[in-house]
């Protein structure tokens, strides 16, 4: 397992189709995610949150940040070539795992 494990990803820009950004028109994502695990060749993504919610606030935070985890699924696919079998929600404060 890795944890705190910095990325930096060269990606084009929002709305326009990566394979058709022009290389030189990137935008750079940087992200730090919390816990990588690898299983069975295939990576896990764990993602912390300290927020303090429960029941269905719950469930409107997991939307938030819905976006923030696809990004950093396609991080670790593209910079590893490995898939992203699972990634996860871990919210201390509510004591919920969360799968997206």
């Amino acid at each position: 397992m890795r944890r705190e494990l910095a990325f930096n990803l060269a990606a084009a820009p929002r709305g326009v189709k990566d394979a058709l950004a022009d290389e030189t028109d990137r935008v750079m994502i940087r992200g730090r995610i919390d816990a990588l695990q690898e299983e069975g060749g295939e990576f896990v993504v764990i993602d912390y949150k300290t927020d303090r919610v429960e029941g269905e606030g719950l469930k409107e935070r997991v939307g938030m940040y819905e976006g923030q985890v696809s990004l950093y699924r396609d991080a670790v696919e593209r910079i590893t070539g490995r898939k992203v079998q699972a990634v996860y929600l871990a919210f201390l404060h509510a004591r919920e795992l969360v799968r997206l």
